[in-house]
């Protein structure tokens, strides 16, 4: 490697870890929710011609948090809702091999702090 490459990539390494600890330091990691809900009624004619499992999960997640914070043909997402970072209701059903080979409509994140010495482990 060059002396202006490896410059350059030490560059590029300190301001993202400035960036990070500047974003850490003010409260706001992570990704930034939108503030915003979608119509209802948008949502309830996106959702009308979804798959029968489909559509019975999404109804059932609206019921419990509400309208989504984004709605788009093929999925609805909510940020923030009760314990969950984010939510993700697909129309499409989504294959998943764990604990054996099956479909899931929904997908929920949570933030979760992994140990240093666990990195490796979860990294191979």
């Amino acid at each position: 490697m060059k002396a202006g490459e490896a410059k350059e990539r030490l560059e590029v390494a300190v301001t993202g870890t400035v960036a990070a600890q500047k974003i850490e330091a003010g409260g706001d990691a992570g990704e930034k929710a939108t503030p915003t809900v979608a119509d209802m009624a948008a949502v309830q004619t996106l959702i009308e011609n979804w798959p029968p499992m489909s559509r019975k999960a999404a109804e059932q997640t609206l019921d419990k948090y509400g309208p989504p914070n984004e709605a788009i043909a093929s999925r609805l997402i909510w940020y923030n809702n009760g314990p969950w970072k984010r939510t993700i209701c697909y129309r499409d059903e989504v294959l998943h091999n764990f604990p054996a080979p099956h479909t899931d409509v929904i997908e929920q994140f949570i933030d979760y702090q992994v140990p240093i010495e666990k990195f490796g482990e979860l990294a191979a």
